[in-house]
């Protein structure tokens, strides 16, 4: 027994070393790459909703949406980007519109409709209804 307790108090100890001793903090690109596939779910999710129902959910705000397609379309809508903030969803005449703050966590809705990849993480990602994914996304090196 005493042998046992020994061998615990080792591995634990090295453990504590190996990891500084602290929680491990995934990256800005990590949570980049969570959140861009947490968007790609909210998107097929809405496609599904879209091909049953004719068009997309119609609630002004990301609640509203997360309430059409939770369930049936996906178990458990991601409501957060990796960094904490919550998604912006928005119901347009023919489609919609979800967006990630990025990493600087503020929105610019002036460069929601400039499609392409963007070289900072600062940048909002956007889904819309057009393309096959994405308006706007990080690029990754």
């Amino acid at each position: 027994m005493k042998r046992i307790i020994i061998v615990t108090v080792v591995v634990s100890l090295i453990a504590a070393v190996a990891y500084g001793g602290s929680p491990y903090m995934p990256t800005d690109a990590e949570r980049a790459r969570w959140t861009l596939h947490d968007m790609k779910s909210w998107k097929i999710a809405l496609e599904a909703y879209r091909q049953d129902n004719g068009s997309y959910p119609a609630g002004a705000t990301l609640q509203d949406a997360a309430v059409a397609v939770e369930g049936k379309y996906i178990s458990t809508v991601p409501m957060h980007d990796a960094w904490g903030r919550a998604y912006v969803y928005e119901s347009t005449n023919s489609g919609f519109i979800l967006a990630s703050a990025g990493a600087d966590g503020r929105f610019d809705r002036s460069s929601w409709a400039t499609a392409g990849q963007l070289d900072s993480l600062e940048g909002d990602a956007v889904i819309t209804e057009q393309g096959r994914f994405w308006l706007r996304s990080w690029k990754f090196r």
